[in-house]
């Protein structure tokens, strides 16, 4: 009974891990998104990967952001 349930919350966990991994992966400023909104979004996925067993590294996280953040940005990235 108990390695059932082990092997259930195991497999819970990793779709989980998988479902916030895309979300944060395929993430991308909304059209009415204002920036800190967009950046809060992005901290709280990090987080929740992190909880989950999958820390990023801050690196990928920063690149994600510059490279998410659409058009309107971009003056301010490249400066």
């Amino acid at each position: 009974m108990w390695e059932r349930l082990k092997a259930t919350c195991e497999k819970e966990f990793k779709t989980a891990r998988g479902r916030t991994f895309n979300e944060f992966s395929n993430a991308c400023i909304n059209h009415n998104e204002k920036l800190h909104e967009y950046l809060g979004r992005m901290k709280l996925l990090a987080e929740k990967l992190a909880d989950l067993g999958q820390p990023l590294e801050e690196d990928v996280i920063v690149e994600k952001i510059m490279t998410s953040m659409g058009a309107q940005y971009e003056p301010m990235l490249q400066s």
